[in-house]
């Protein structure tokens, strides 16, 4: 292999290298904030819904299922 050679390859391998490494970090931490967001969302919506099944049954009196109904 000539030495033109041998120093493309060398920097096609040093441009291509922090590439990919900078492309997974990337993917790493988009990947990351999604799941927190939906950590967060399916918190709210757990607390939402108890809420409204604690409201029922303040409400329904004995029939729960009933009163869950008529939110």
């Amino acid at each position: 292999m000539h030495l033109r050679a041998r120093l493309a390859l060398m920097a096609l391998l040093l441009m291509l290298v922090p590439t990919i490494v900078l492309s997974i970090i990337s993917i790493d931490s988009r990947i990351g904030a999604m799941i927190d967001d939906m950590s967060r969302s399916t918190d709210f919506m757990i607390a939402q819904i108890f809420e409204e099944v604690r409201l029922a049954i303040s409400q329904g009196g004995d029939d729960v299922p009933a009163a869950l109904r008529a939110q």
